[in-house]
């Protein structure tokens, strides 16, 4: 037994290799390596516990030595992007201050403040995880996943918002049909749980060696399509609300080309980017071009819904009117009377019924006898 002890020893000894040591590649441009280990004189192949670090650059240069080549001036842009969405954030809160005091404070303006909020706070998740990665080359698993989700959280409400707003919401109307707002809500469900199967293909299935980004994959593709479908129902709303609402034309068409491009862009992004960008730029310049649509998109939104234009989108030449004037553009839906102007203070109007400013008023003597 002892001779047998011996002998495993022996035999572990010998089996047992382990080694240290370093390569340095150089090249004119970015290229993939590839690293294998063989034993020619074994028939049955390896079993290898194996540590590789890889770098970039010397280590002084900390911008580049632990990020791959596609990852150059993804933490520098990130960084920029989220000192720009800061700074939207103040201006927002800044604006929602002021549409409150003067009772302008709509449900949809809440929720732009929310989007604002989500895509700061995955903006800075994003950082959190790029610098602990710039730092030991591992990073922060846990706040990269928290900023994707935080990000495709600040999507989701932001196309709802634009949906809303195309249907006429807090513009020329205060309510929705129940019809329509079930088939919102289906909808938002739909692509909400697009974005977990994405989550959860991500983690389960996807190859960082081979798929370098979210949209590589079969489940962006789908995500893609969602958005593409999002953005037909913005289209028919839009078109719909200016066929019944005709004075609000002059709002609706700079929404609508702007917010088209919105919708659009990503989907041609991602096409180009899949087709006709190289592999190793395509993570970074596909991270940067989305991040400036995203902020291109909100900032826009803010401008829109800024004290001074609010006041022209939902008050225009109407204020001068008498009551009787403003009873005349009046129009009725669903049996109620809709004020066209949304959210005109009448006051001094015997006949209205002055309910919660932070929505359109409803106007019909109906109404107020009850």
């Amino acid at each position: 037994m002892a001779k047998l002890k011996r002998e495993k020893k022996l035999i572990d000894i010998w089996v047992r290799i382990r080694c240290t040591g370093g390569r340095s590649f150089r090249s004119r441009r970015e290229r993939w390596w590839f690293i294998a280990v063989a034993n020619c004189n074994s028939t049955r192949g390896l079993h290898l516990d194996y540590k590789i670090l890889m770098t970039n650059g010397p280590p002084s240069d900390r911008w580049r030595y632990h990020f791959s080549a596609d990852e150059f001036s993804v933490l520098q842009t990130d960084i920029a992007f989220f000192v720009c969405s800061c700074a939207l954030v103040v201006v927002t809160i800044v604006f929602g201050f002021a549409l409150r005091q003067r009772q302008l404070l709509h449900t949809t303006y809440r929720m732009f403040i929310a989007v604002q909020c989500l895509d700061t706070g995955a903006l800075l998740f994003a950082v959190v995880a790029n610098v602990r990665y710039m730092a030991d080359g591992v990073g922060a698993p846990g706040a990269r996943t928290l900023a994707d989700v935080l990000a495709a959280a600040a999507t989701l409400v932001f196309q709802l918002l634009l949906i809303l707003l195309a249907k006429g919401f807090t513009v020329t109307r205060g309510r929705l049909r129940q019809a329509s707002a079930v088939k919102i809500a289906v909808f938002m469900t739909v692509y909400g749980v697009a974005y977990a199967c994405v989550f959860v293909t991500e983690a389960a299935l996807f190859d960082p060696g081979l798929v370098l980004y979210t949209y590589e994959s079969l489940a962006g593709y789908v995500l893609v399509a969602i958005r593409i479908v999002g953005w037909l129902w913005f289209v028919y709303a839009t078109i719909f609300t200016v066929k019944h609402y005709p004075e609000k034309w002059r709002f609706y068409l700079l929404f609508f080309a702007v917010y088209s491009a919105w919708f659009l862009a990503a989907p041609v992004v991602v096409v180009v980017a899949n087709f006709r960008i190289a592999k190793w730029v395509r993570a970074k310049v596909v991270n940067g071009i989305e991040r400036a649509i995203g902020f291109a998109g909100r900032a826009f939104f803010l401008a829109l819904t800024s004290p001074v234009a609010v006041n022209k989108v939902r008050h225009g030449k109407n204020q001068s009117k008498t009551c009787e004037e403003r009873e005349s553009i009046l129009k009725r839906e669903n049996g109620q009377f809709i004020n066209l102007t949304a959210q005109y203070h009448y006051s001094g109007c015997t006949n209205v019924v002055q309910g919660d400013k932070s929505d359109v008023y409803f106007t019909s003597r109906q109404r107020a006898s009850n």
